[in-house]
């Protein structure tokens, strides 16, 4: 599709519209490019420059062009005014599709009734609302192409950019295109990572005078050479500077300039234009209902000297040029703004978000009913996954409220809500302390309690501090019915300080607690405590109501509901159900700055990524999860992080780093009481003393996680290592206590709760049978539906049986079960056990090194990274190309190095070419 521009334009004052594009004909070639293949297979291009450099204008002509050839143009803006209201940015872009929206699928046409401010009880999680936006632009777009325009994306509010953000990464492929200006060096929340920019740089010294000899070919000479200096090139500059006669310098002076011309403006049209620059969203209709004039009237005087454009056809109104906007606000009195401010409230009796914002700007005192609507619009908020916009909300609630005790109980709600986020721990303490100050008996509140025990079980790790402080809170907490959310959240929190602690003796008060909400007590609090306490005795109708709970996962939409189903799955092998909404909520998280989220979906997928056999992923999710938790004080989080790393280095045969992990973990853990460690720790100990061969060592590992013959309460990591202790066992000639371990997970049931565990039990059982009934146990094993989706778990009991047939001198079966087993772990990377099953096959009979260099296999993403590293590349280099972390890069490439017989980079090229 050819764009042609449309020089027979003109603007009021009979100027062609091409004036304000002298010297940017690259730059609409650009931007013409783009549109042309957007109109085909969409993408997305951020135009980016300095205030005036003349991003809206060079919109305004794609604009033109695409619209005369038939593309369907949707506008929408930043307005950093609106930045704090949630939606309001993709409310302007949804406006001209309204008529589409009831044509969606229910989900998506529910979500996008919320941003309309339609249906605010069910509030859509982000991945939908992300989704059905782009469904209903794709939609559009069957007829017609369409063109997205959004200026000032740094002025977005936080929602808004994050579902921009995600249609400009999968416009691909579509005939949907999103092009949109930033301020260069202000980034807002819309995040162009990886996305194509254009930089609009400042005129040429020949550019900037064709500009001026257009515009003002009657300049003064020294005039016009005073312009040229002090506007550098800024197209916006050169004009307005021009008109004021050079009295006036860049960025304050023009928007001194835009004063002086406001100024002149009838009394009437100053106060409806100071309306518009609060209001935000141009909307002629809210305007109409909060002026005391007619607007059109009132707004001609402003418009006959292009500070705004009056649109009747789209019934908006927005200003030619953000300066414009902040000199009118600026310019207006404190009262005139509350009273401007009040008007809009009154005129917005149908948005209370908003209505709530405008009311919190117009009072200078305490209001109650203000701070109340200012709270309900931060629970909104947080039901919208935006707990950044939740604090805000609050904090400015608890300064507006008239009783201490209000105040105290908003602070802490500000402080809980916000403790997730990026700096939310940092800021926690001071919150609580100036809600204490407020009144000294919110301490005792559960909101505060909460916040408290969130903040020291994170950042301190203090364990017994943190459940002192919450069961006091609960007990004292009145019974209501149903319960009290705050109540809910925590007796949640409650139960991982249990887990954390390791001792049977903290999860009294709790299942207490439980007891005594008895039907009451929400599904995700009781298959957490049982999922995390004692998943080994939680019963097959528990598991059948966890499964109910995954299977619900995928129409969830709060992240903490997420997180809990998905932690209680992590000992029962659920997690594959639970990937989907793991994934959508890390993306959330990433969206809103939500960093525990962030910290904990990611390290959930890391389990399931090792569990599944993607290590490589697993190391990418590890490489964005922990970084992050120790950077925001995360300490907890960090903690699990390192424990799935030393379990990777276990598994690939790194024993320093095990060591060096789980000495880290213990010496920071076990004196401030976070006992779970000594599983932990244990746990990988115990792997990388079996892969090493030895065997006395992994067995005094794996006795610490529960004795011999037992599977004691409150040890849910023991599910994970029934096979490692049985070996361990069986290895040291404890044939006695294998076969009592095997038995009394038999005896449990423990097969029954999935099949990793089938796997597993039934591994150990052929570890503990006599000569005769170890091949029945190990075939049974093998069996198991879905069994290779487990590899590394797989090929342990591959290895197992090959061993067991080898000894009975069944060579040809053997090298079977071997072959397999080998051939996974060299997928894998497993290096301890690839020499373990190439020893064995060397007894069968067969050569391991024929089939290829034994050090030179490589896992796929090594492979990749080498490549990339034998090209010169720097690992920041292979980071971006590949979108890792240089960590994970270096990471990498040490495990590769060795693999391939090298020390170093120069010796890559030969090695690779080897291989």
């Amino acid at each position: 599709m050819e764009f042609v521009v449309a020089s027979a334009l003109k603007d009021r004052h009979g100027v062609s519209s091409q004036a304000g594009l002298v010297g940017r004909q690259q730059d609409l070639e650009v931007v013409r490019s783009f549109a042309a293949q957007a109109s085909v297979s969409g993408g997305a291009l951020v135009i980016a420059g300095e205030p005036g450099v003349g991003k809206t204008t060079l919109l305004d002509a794609v604009a033109m062009e695409a619209d005369a050839a038939g593309t369907r143009i949707l506008r929408a803006a930043g307005v950093e005014y609106e930045a704090g209201i949630s939606y309001a940015g993709l409310n302007l872009a949804l406006q001209p599709l309204a008529g589409s929206i009831p044509l969606l699928d229910g989900a998506y046409r529910d979500a996008l009734r919320v941003v309309f401010g339609l249906d605010v009880a069910v509030a859509p999680d982000r991945c939908t609302l992300c989704n059905a936006f782009l469904e209903l632009l794709r939609r559009e777009s069957a007829d017609q192409p369409v063109l997205l325009l959004v200026d000032d994306l740094q002025w977005l509010d936080r929602p808004s950019a994050a579902v921009f953000g995600f249609t400009a990464r999968r416009a691909v492929g579509s005939r949907v295109g999103l092009m949109g200006t930033i301020r260069a060096g202000d980034e807002g929340f819309f995040d162009r990572a990886m996305l194509a920019e254009h930089e609009l740089v400042p005129l040429t010294e020949s550019a900037s005078a064709e500009l001026l000899d257009r515009r003002f070919p009657s300049l003064d000479r020294r005039l016009r050479e005073r312009v040229m200096a002090e506007a550098m090139g800024n197209p916006l500059a050169l004009v307005e500077l021009s008109a004021a006669s050079g009295r006036f310098g860049l960025s304050k002076r023009l928007q001194a300039r835009f004063g002086v011309r406001i100024s002149d403006l009838p009394a009437l049209t100053r106060q409806v234009l100071l309306l518009a620059a609060l209001e935000g969203t141009g909307s002629l209709a809210v305007l109409e209902a909060a002026s005391p004039a007619d607007v059109l009237d009132a707004l001609a005087p402003a418009e006959a000297i292009s500070l705004v454009r009056v649109d009747t056809a789209t019934s908006k109104v927005s200003f030619r040029h953000p300066l414009t906007r902040s000199a009118v606000a600026g310019l207006a009195r404190a009262a005139e703004q509350r009273h401007a401010h009040r008007r809009l409230a009154a005129a917005l009796s149908d948005d209370p978000e908003r209505r709530a914002w405008h009311l919190a700007n117009a009072v200078v005192r305490p209001d109650e009913q203000v701070a109340a609507s200012l709270e309900e619009a931060a629970y909104q908020r947080l039901r919208r996954g935006d707990p950044v916009g939740a604090v805000t909300a609050l904090t400015r609630a608890a300064e507006l409220s008239p009783t201490d005790a209000d105040r105290a109980r908003r602070l802490a709600d500000a402080a809980y809500a916000g403790a997730g986020i990026a700096g939310g721990l940092d800021a926690a303490p001071g919150i609580l302390r100036e809600a204490h100050r407020a009144d000294p008996d919110s301490s005792r509140s559960l909101e505060a309690a909460i916040a408290t025990a969130y903040v020291l079980l994170n950042t301190d790790g203090d364990i017994d501090t943190s459940h002192r402080i919450l069961v006091a809170a609960v007990e004292a907490a009145r019974h209501e019915t149903p319960p009290a959310s705050a109540l809910i959240e925590a007796l949640n929190l409650l139960c991982r300080v249990c887990f954390f602690g390791g001792r049977q003796e903290l999860w009294k008060p709790l299942d207490a607690a439980i007891n005594r909400l008895g039907s009451q007590t929400p599904r995700s609090l009781d298959l957490l405590r049982r999922f995390i306490g004692d998943p080994a005795h939680a019963g097959a109708s528990a598991v059948a109501d966890l499964d109910a709970a995954v299977a619900g996962l995928h129409d969830e939409p709060h992240p903490a509901e997420v997180i809990r189903i998905s932690t209680a799955s992590v000992y029962v092998d659920r997690l594959l159900g639970c990937h989907a909404g793991l994934r959508r909520v890390a993306l959330e998280g990433r969206e809103t700055g939500d960093v525990g989220t962030i910290a904990q979906a990611t390290q959930i997928l890391a389990f399931e990524a090792y569990a599944d056999g993607r290590w490589d992923e697993a190391d990418s999710l590890l490489a964005e999860s922990l970084p992050l938790s120790e950077q925001h004080g995360y300490r907890l989080f960090a903690l699990y992080a390192k424990y799935c790393q030393a379990l990777l280095a276990a598994a690939r045969g790194e024993d320093a780093s095990v060591r060096s992990l789980t000495d880290e973990i213990t010496r920071w853990a076990v004196p401030r009481g976070v006992l779970v460690v000594r599983q932990l720790c244990s746990h990988a100990n115990g792997l990388a003393a079996l892969g090493r061969g030895a065997f006395d060592d992994a067995y005094r590992e794996t006795a610490t996680m529960s004795s011999t013959g037992v599977l004691l309460p409150m040890r849910a990591h023991a599910l994970w290592s029934i096979l490692d202790h049985a070996e361990a066992a069986a290895r040291t000639g404890r044939t006695a206590e294998a076969a009592a371990h095997a038995c009394t997970v038999s005896r449990l049931r423990v097969q029954d709760i999935s099949g990793r565990l089938a796997l597993l039990v039934g591994a150990a059982e052929g570890l503990a049978a006599d000569r005769d009934g170890a091949g029945a146990c190990f075939e049974r094993a093998l069996q198991v539906p879905g069994a290779d989706r487990w590899p590394f778990d797989l090929a342990r009991v591959q290895l197992l049986y090959g061993e067991h047939l080898r000894r009975m001198r069944a060579y040809a079966q053997a090298r079977t079960y071997l072959d397999a087993a080998l051939d996974a772990f060299q997928r894998l990377g497993a290096v301890p056990w690839i020499r373990r099953a190439a020893g064995e096959l060397r007894v069968t009979g067969v050569q391991p090194g024929r089939r290829g260099r034994l050090t030179g296999t490589l896992t796929d993403q090594e492979r990749e990274i080498a490549q990339l590293a034998a090209t010169g590349m720097t690992n920041k280099q292979i980071a971006q190309r590949l979108f890792l972390s240089d960590r994970t890069v270096a990471a990498h490439l040490y495990r590769a190095f060795p693999k391939l017989g090298i020390s170093s980079r120069a010796g890559l090229r030969d090695a690779l070419d080897a291989l």
